[in-house]
């Protein structure tokens, strides 16, 4: 891997991980359901009218964006405005890992291996301290917020199955995935369910008043989720994807909630309780163990012994 892309997949880790802090930001002057109808208001236009269409249907577009953008994204804010901690959700959105793998078995048979089990284990075991179901310390976390930043982990989850299942479809039909013309198309399905829910979830009066008090922090928050933490960032994931293989890329993800941390520690003053942490690293453990532990189970000969 060239040091310009290592140094494009360590800026996609940054922007992603400083995108928690970012919402954390927007979400004081804008209603959390509303922010998500103004991210993907940006993303389709004017975009949808210079990205061709992808060789997939409708449905798969559509089922794509909602995954995404009414579930993924909705849970995620909605989250954080009633209390989970905005650097703690980036650690807890990785979980979608453990989701994919059980969802892949479910639906498309793929084995779950011995060292997925072990990385499965000791991932619930630090999302249980972090949301603190266990521990010696008190939870900081509000059950409710927890439990929404997992169903965004889940509906992420179901995002990358249906991804599989277009790309397997867009080749069929003659042509690898385009994972921006997907973006963008799957991203028109979006908006409109996202404008009704807002007006339900966030209320008339909320809406109105962001637009009205809008301040220079709300227009900073919606342009750094739409050009960079969307845009730049998902474009450059996919493109090294498509060029290296998920495989050398996937570790990088890594990397996201250490600056999700770190980021909302420096920008919004969050802490972490000391359960909270052997949480974080638990987690971090799991998801290690999760991607790597086959690769280092074959480097060592006695594993293919009978």
């Amino acid at each position: 891997m060239s040091r310009r892309d290592i140094l494009l997949l360590l800026a996609v880790a940054v922007v992603w991980g400083v995108n928690f802090a970012v919402i954390k930001t927007g979400l004081r002057s804008v209603p959390p359901l509303f922010l998500v109808f103004l991210r993907y208001l940006f993303v389709v236009f004017p975009l949808v009218f210079f990205v061709k269409r992808p060789a997939v249907s409708w449905r798969a577009m559509a089922a794509y964006g909602l995954s995404i953008g009414v579930g993924q994204f909705s849970f995620l804010f909605y989250s954080i405005r009633i209390g989970m901690p905005a650097g703690l959700a980036s650690v807890v959105m990785q979980s979608q890992a453990i989701f994919t793998l059980i969802l892949s078995a479910m639906f498309m048979r793929e084995r779950i291996g011995g060292p997925q089990l072990s990385g499965m284990g000791l991932a619930i075991v630090g999302l249980g301290l972090i949301g603190g179901f266990w521990g010696a310390e008190a939870a900081a976390v509000p059950p409710a917020a927890f439990l929404t930043s997992l169903l965004a982990a889940f509906f992420w989850s179901c995002a990358n199955i249906i991804v599989k299942r277009a790309s397997n479809e867009s080749v069929r039909n003659g042509t690898p995935l385009n994972m921006m013309e997907m973006l963008v198309w799957s991203s028109v399905f979006v908006p409109l369910p996202m404008l009704c829910i807002s007006f339900l979830g966030d209320g008339p009066a909320a809406i109105l008043r962001s637009l009205t008090q809008i301040d220079s922090a709300a227009v900073f928050s919606v342009l750094y989720l739409v050009i960079l933490s969307t845009l730049f960032a998902y474009y450059v994931w996919n493109r090294m994807i498509g060029v290296y293989s998920a495989g050398k890329v996937a570790p990088f993800s890594l990397l996201v909630p250490v600056t999700g941390l770190l980021s909302t520690m420096l920008i919004h003053g969050e802490r972490v309780t000391a359960s909270q942490w052997a949480g974080i690293a638990a987690v971090l453990a799991g998801l290690a163990v999760f991607q790597f532990g086959e690769r280092l189970l074959g480097a060592f000969p006695f594993t293919h012994l009978k």
